[in-house]
């Protein structure tokens, strides 16, 4: 006796697969964003200590229903999906689970420890102004500016990630932190090529001249050295004893990806553009999948920097 397909449709973009489970005598299921795959949950945790529904075999996350056994991603669209333009809207973790955590199915955020170490998220996604708290209270019902507020007066108050924050820091710490925001770009496809963080090496050195530098490995045939400095944060600091604004842009996560992903890595290691056409790797910034979503003096600098380049 064949066993029963069943045939999965999730919209808005519909796509459907069809499968059979000998263990299972539901027809059809369908999963659309926003409505229950099936009235009927169990209460047993599963999966990630996420309630399993046993009629269908999927986990519930609150925000969607996930399907591990099979596809291992989600089988409605990311309500948040406007602000991960270069990931897929069925993607689990950005594709990267090692790396990432995502409790709901919605949103990750960027709040990190001053050790560089990932804590957990609040309620914006992994995007805008990176985060760093020390404390233990649980934020993950709260956005960046509720989490900065309510701990304004504790020993161990959350902050934006700044020069001031940058220079509390240890370079590993440093390092670790910036590794985990290349990593959740690993599968962001540019033309034909495919990111990934593991194209590079990063060293965090505050004594290197530019905001960021790439050298080629082997020719740069398969690996480069990616040199971060944290110069490039706008914020304020002192000049010969006199206070003053130093940095080109703010530490945004979408500032960050848009230059090492599409600059350095596109730009640099994939298409070994040197100082005669640099102008074509801040072009390639501005046509970043990140660029929608840079802050407005990102955009400004990245306009100039074309212009002083094409002009050299």
């Amino acid at each position: 006796m064949n066993a029963p397909v069943h045939r999965i449709t999730s919209r808005p973009h519909p796509i459907s697969w069809s499968f059979s489970r000998s263990d299972c005598n539901i027809a059809e299921v369908e999963s659309r964003a926003g409505k229950p795959v099936s009235s009927r949950r169990s209460n047993v945790a599963d999966c990630n200590g996420k309630e399993k529904d046993y009629e269908s075999g999927f986990h519930y996350y609150g925000a969607r229903y996930y399907w591990g056994e099979i596809l291992t991603s989600w089988l409605s669209v990311d309500p948040m999906v406007d602000k991960y333009p270069s990931m897929s809207p069925y993607n689990y973790c950005v594709w990267n689970p090692v790396k990432i955590v995502d409790p709901d199915g919605r949103e990750i955020n960027p709040v990190f420890g001053i050790d560089g170490v990932y804590k957990g998220c609040t309620t914006e996604g992994y995007t805008g102004a990176i985060v760093i708290y020390d404390g233990n209270d649980d934020f993950g019902a709260l956005t960046a500016e509720e989490l900065i507020e309510t701990t304004s007066n504790c020993e161990k108050a959350a902050s934006y990630y700044s020069r001031e924050v940058s220079n509390k820091m240890k370079d590993q710490a440093k390092k670790q932190m910036y590794n985990h925001i290349f990593g959740t770009a690993d599968g962001t496809l540019i033309n034909e090529s495919v990111f990934c963080s593991e194209d590079m090496t990063l060293i965090y050195n505050s004594n290197e001249n530019s905001n960021w530098s790439t050298k080629m490995l082997n020719e740069g045939k398969d690996h480069f050295v990616l040199t971060a400095t944290d110069k490039y944060i706008f914020g304020k600091g002192i000049v010969n004893g006199a206070p003053c604004y130093q940095g080109s842009y703010e530490a945004t996560v979408e500032n960050i990806l848009s230059t090492v992903v599409s600059h350095e890595w596109y730009g640099h290691f994939i298409n070994k553009y040197t100082n005669a056409d640099h102008y074509k790797c801040y072009e390639a910034s501005k046509e970043s999948p990140y660029y929608s979503k840079t802050t407005e003096r990102y955009k400004e600098f990245i306009e100039q920097r074309i212009v002083r380049y094409k002009n050299k």
